[in-house]
Formats: structure tokens, C-alpha cells, sequence
């Protein structure tokens, strides 16, 4: 088991954020609503639930029939595997088509804002 509670760092900028897997989905729309009055992100609507146990069920929620899961507009993640090593969509290549049994979690996750 691995304690997410202190991962909670959430970091918005115009063409994206990125999100600890900790983070809370209500605090992923209360910073992304600090910068922007017109963005969102495609999740639930419980705001107690965290990034990474939402995203790992598919990241079902209200604007999904337009924007589709919040799973389809993840862009980039860092993967921590068994080891500790950090991996990324550009040295790994392929991570999102064949995670391996080692994955231990998703760290940070980049969702489009627009």
C-alpha cells in the first residue's frame, strides 16, 4: 500500500496541469478555477476523492459525454516503478499500452484544459 496523502501538489498553466496522484479532485477544480474562469477538467463530482483512485477506475463523471473519461485526457505521467526509478512517455515509449506488473503508482498526471 502506498500513502498518496502527502502527494497533493497541483500545478496549472494555460495549456494543461500537472496533478499528484493525492490530490483531491476538489482541489483540482478549485486551482484550475483560481487561474481560469472558462477551463475545467472531465472528472467526478465528489470532491473528496483522490486524483490517482479516480483515474485508475476510468475517471467517470458529468462532462464525460462530451470530453470522454478523465482517463482520455491524461497527455504525460511519471510512473514510479518497484525500484524507485521515475518514468515518462519519452524515455519509455510505449508505458501507456504496456504497464508492467512492477508500476507501483501514478505520480503526476497532466490533464488538458481545453
Amino acid at each position: 500500500m502506498v500513502d498518496l496523502f502527502n502527494m497533493r501538489s497541483i500545478t496549472v498553466q494555460y495549456h494543461g496541469a500537472w496533478m499528484m496522484s493525492g490530490a483531491k479532485l476538489g482541489e483540482v477544480y478549485y486551482r484550475i478555477a483560481e487561474k481560469s474562469k472558462i477551463h475545467s477538467y472531465p472528472a467526478g463530482v465528489c470532491p473528496a476523492v483522490g486524483v490517482g483512485s479516480h483515474l485508475s477506475g476510468g475517471g467517470y463523471g458529468n462532462l464525460m459525454s462530451k470530453y470522454g473519461f478523465s482517463v482520455d485526457n491524461i497527455v504525460d505521467a511519471v510512473v514510479v516503478d518497484a525500484s524507485g526509478d521515475g518514468l515518462d512517455r519519452e524515455r519509455e515509449g510505449g508505458i501507456f499500452s504496456e504497464l508492467s506488473e512492477e508500476v507501483v503508482e501514478l505520480v503526476l498526471f497532466h490533464g488538458k484544459l481545453d
